[in-house]
């Protein structure tokens, strides 16, 4: 099975996990510059298409106290974009909340640096693609499409 997991935002990431195993991660490719960045969705589709998903996981996530409007309609549009590109391309589609996945892992109460160590554990081979502190993203992405293979990946059939 091959699973595209997504951290969705402007500073989120994807990662392909192929039969349990992460395989490749990287950052959400976006285009332009402060409050006109947004994600590159033909990018994306790209990357997305060429690694031939059976399944897409995407973090289901909500507004966020305290974050101003233009923040939040911002993240909602490239929350958008990204549930756009899967749907174009035809990937089956799943959605989690941050607990779900996080209890899977051991990771509930702590925080995102723990994730990027959980997620060196589980693929210490991208490791040099989670050294930094801001590469949780891409570790959040990688632990995300792991939970997405080992919930739905029995009995998934190809779209």
């Amino acid at each position: 099975m091959r699973v595209f997991g997504i951290d969705p935002g402007l500073n989120g990431a994807w990662a392909l996990v192929v039969d349990g195993r992460a395989e490749q991660c990287g950052d959400i490719p976006t285009t332009g510059e402060g409050t006109k960045r947004r994600v590159a969705a033909g990018v994306l589709a790209t990357i997305m298409r060429s690694s031939q998903p059976t399944l897409c996981v995407i973090e289901l996530v909500g507004a966020m106290p305290g974050n101003a409007g233009n923040t939040m309609f911002r993240f909602g549009m490239s929350y958008g974009a990204v549930i756009a590109v899967a749907n174009v391309i035809g990937v089956p589609l799943e959605l989690v909340v941050p607990p779900v996945w996080k209890r899977h892992h051991r990771l509930l109460g702590t925080d995102k640096e723990a994730s990027r160590q959980k997620a060196i554990d589980l693929a210490p081979h991208l490791s040099s693609s989670l050294a930094r502190k801001l590469d949780t993203g891409r570790a959040e992405a990688i632990l995300i499409g792991i939970y997405g293979e080992a919930t739905w990946g029995a009995g998934r059939v190809a779209a």
